[in-house]
């Protein structure tokens, strides 16, 4: 399951949010859930991938997990507003054929259809975050400080929360 944690530096929590949907819009994901988390942060769910088609596909061709347009994906994401710029936290997991949830391991999802979904999330965390860059949106890794887990700027050489040197 693809994740990670980015800073964008220098721009609205809203304007990067328009600019994030319009992402995932272009790479087929439809925006299913948007809601406020605080007043600072916001929670978007999107889905890729037809119930119908996964689930009908499934039953009548035998080796129907091989097929993209037999599979499904969920990009759950927060977006926050944080000082000098947002904070993304970003995941691709597989979903259920029916449910706009994500697989379980052998209740849901059998093991050669585990294989398929992780190389269908990793190829659409790739189109995501191109996506992104080619819009010219300059993503960071956020560091994590090893003392008190708190996250910090890519460029901070201390932590922000306890003070301890991060590097």
């Amino acid at each position: 399951m693809p994740y990670g944690e980015f800073f964008i530096p220098n721009i609205d929590m809203q304007i990067f949010l328009r600019m994030f949907e319009s992402v995932l819009a272009e790479n087929k994901f439809k925006v299913k859930e948007r809601k406020m988390v605080s007043q600072n942060e916001i929670f978007v769910k999107a889905v890729w991938g037809s119930k119908l088609k996964a689930f009908l596909l499934k039953q009548i061709m035998p080796f129907a997990n091989f097929l993209k347009s037999a599979q499904r994906a969920g990009c759950e994401a927060s977006v926050a507003q944080v000082p000098g710029g947002v904070v993304l936290r970003m995941y691709i997991v597989p979903y259920m054929e029916l449910f706009d949830k994500k697989e379980m391991f052998l209740l849901s999802q059998s093991v050669v259809e585990k294989w398929t979904d992780e190389r269908l999330t990793t190829e659409l965390w790739e189109k995501v975050i191109n996506s992104l860059m080619q819009k010219g949106i300059q993503l960071m890794q956020v560091k994590m400080c090893p003392n008190c887990k708190a996250r910090n700027p890519p460029d901070a050489r201390y932590c922000v929360s306890c003070g301890k040197e991060i590097g």
